[in-house]
Order: C-alpha cells, then sequence, then structure tokens
C-alpha cells in the first residue's frame, strides 16, 4: 500500500509527514547505516514514527489543527516559532508558520523516530501509570493506565520538535 504524505493542504488520507525518498535523502545526508530494507517497510516505520509523534505530543503541540477532521495533527495555525537568524538580522525573532506548511523540524524528527521504528517496536513503549493523592489523610485518588509521558521518549526526536511544543514556562499567573 502506498504512503500518504501529508504535504500541508490537509490530505485526507495522509499517514505521514515524510516520504520515503525525503526520508531517504534525510538519511543519507546523515550516513545513518541503520536506515535499510525494502520501501514497504520504510513507509511502515514511517506510519508508526508518525503516530508516535503525533500521539505523544497531541497535548503540547503550539497552535490549533487547521481542521478539525484532518487524520493528522498537522498543519496547524496559530504556530509561533522563533528562528536563528530572523527579522532585520535579529538572532530568535518570532514567526508565524504558514498554515499549509509542514515545519522542516517535524518532518527531521518523522525521520529520526522512523529510524528507531525500524529496530524497535514503538508500539509497545507505554507503561501503565499508577498515582495517588491523599488529601486530608482519608480521600485516595488512584489513577491507573497510560499518558503521553509515559511512553519511551527519544531525546533526538524532543529536541528537534521543541520549537514547536508548549513549554511548561507559558504559565500565566493571576
Amino acid at each position: 500500500m502506498a504512503l500518504t504524505v501529508e504535504t500541508g493542504a490537509i490530505i485526507a488520507d495522509a499517514e505521514s509527514y515524510v516520504s520515503v525518498t525525503d526520508a531517504n535523502a534525510y538519511h543519507t545526508a546523515r550516513n545513518n547505516a541503520g536506515w535499510t530494507g525494502a520501501d514497504s517497510l520504510k513507509e511502515a516505520a514511517l506510519r508508526r514514527a508518525t503516530s508516535y509523534i503525533d500521539w505523544k505530543y497531541s497535548r503540547k503541540w503550539k497552535g490549533l489543527r487547521v481542521a478539525p477532521a484532518q487524520p493528522l495533527m498537522w498543519p496547524r495555525n496559530f504556530v509561533l516559532q522563533f528562528e536563528e537568524e530572523g527579522f532585520l538580522g535579529y538572532a530568535n525573532s518570532p514567526v508565524y508558520i504558514n498554515s499549509n506548511v509542514i515545519p522542516q523540524c517535524l518532518k527531521d524528527a518523522v525521520c529520526e523516530a522512523a529510524l528507531r521504528a525500524l529496530t524497535e517496536n514503538m508500539e509497545d513503549d507505554t507503561v501503565t501509570g499508577i498515582k495517588s493523592k491523599t488529601i486530608g489523610g482519608v480521600i485516595e485518588t488512584v489513577f491507573t493506565g497510560s499518558s503521553e509521558d509515559s511512553r519511551k521518549s527519544y531525546p533526538i526526536v524532543e529536541r528537534l520538535l521543541s520549537s514547536l511544543l508548549k513549554s511548561n514556562n507559558n504559565l500565566v499567573r493571576g
């Protein structure tokens, strides 16, 4: 089955943010010898990587999805990103990502996650979490299940996506 890639145009059956051709170019440029195998295996890895990233960061993305019924979490509206060399040459100038664009750092993160998906089972990385809280020594609440934070993290993926994610430092206090 051919891989359907989201281009920013809100493709109805989109399964990945990156094509096999683009992933091949990404890994070749970085001499990632682990990115091998048939295109069908690479397509499956790109699907798993996209699903992983969309699920893991679903509540952390900046902005809003362009269309409520779009199959993937991107493209998005109102995403403010800081570029390294921006407006008038100043470092860290803020710019809005166009709502018909899949950011390169997201594509790169999918490529990195897909490389890991070729050798690991990303779907089985969830951990059941149990938390308890006692209020006044009497009431105890237990939460079970998995959360987006309980799934295995990949530092390079986190680093690549950092400019697209909400910061915990953005809390407004009154």
